[in-house]
């Protein structure tokens, strides 16, 4: 990791213009935990390239990684109108506003990223909590069963460990 943002850097020293290299030095450093230069460098990746939906979403999962939840739903949303067709950012714009306890719109937004990508669990998952949280338990079970039904072999093999160590 260190290395990349060498390199990231050495390339910028180079070429101020390059701004996938904001983008990619600003996902590197938030995976490090380093939130305020990921920022920084995705803010820029965004200024420079306001066309990239993938610099909004990874500034907006930052965001939510540091609490600022109303930031982060702007920059998702920007995400989103830029391309309505990424099953990750309405996905995320779910959890975003499940973080700011915003239901009816997280369910709206999961609903948007069920149907663009039915193979993503995790939609599922937060689907079933939502309706929990709700009441609804009859929508909870079916999106639980579908979490359940869309589970990969190591999601499986994880469930029997847990399963297997809860007894």
């Amino acid at each position: 990791r260190e290395q990349a943002i060498k390199d990231l850097k050495n390339a910028l020293e180079i070429d101020r213009d390059f701004t996938d290299a904001y983008a990619l030095l600003g996902y590197i450093q938030a995976d490090g935990g380093w939130y305020e230069d990921a920022i920084r460098n995705l803010r820029e990746a965004v200024r420079r390239d306001p066309s990239s939906h993938r610099a909004y979403m990874n500034l907006a999962n930052v965001y939510v990684t540091v609490g600022e939840y109303g930031q982060a739903e702007y920059m998702i949303r920007k995400a989103c109108e830029l391309k309505p067709t990424s099953y990750l950012a309405q996905y995320h714009h779910g959890v975003i506003y499940m973080h700011l306890e915003q239901v009816a719109d997280a369910i709206a937004a999961f609903k948007r990223a069920e149907k663009l990508n039915p193979e993503f669990c995790d939609t599922y998952s937060n689907l079933a909590l939502l309706y929990e949280k709700n009441g609804d338990l009859k929508e909870a079970m079916h999106y639980w069963k579908l979490r359940i039904d869309h589970a990969t072999p190591k999601d499986r093999a994880l469930s029997n460990i847990k399963l297997k160590y809860a007894q």
